[in-house]
């Protein structure tokens, strides 16, 4: 298990110290706001598209499902 920020988790994944081919499960706390956030938006699509297609995903938000329910589908088309 592997916790932190988008951002830093990019990083790591980039400079090759987070393999990332194993990741079997994205989750993404307070979903919402990390989407709200314009650099967060990038970064989470970034690991995203940079994780096994075979992946789930698991988003919690403290908002309605409706910002949710749209950053879901816009993370990756597998995550539908």
């Amino acid at each position: 298990m592997v916790v932190g920020t988008p951002g830093r988790l990019c990083a790591l994944a980039e400079s090759g110290a987070l393999p990332l081919a194993a990741v079997r499960l994205l989750v993404l706390d307070e979903a919402d706001q990390l989407w709200a956030a314009d650099g967060f938006r990038a970064d989470v699509q970034w690991l995203a598209a940079a994780l096994p297609r075979g992946k789930q995903a698991r988003a919690r938000a403290q908002r309605p499902a409706s910002p949710l329910a749209a950053a879901h589908a816009g993370l990756a088309p597998d995550l539908e």
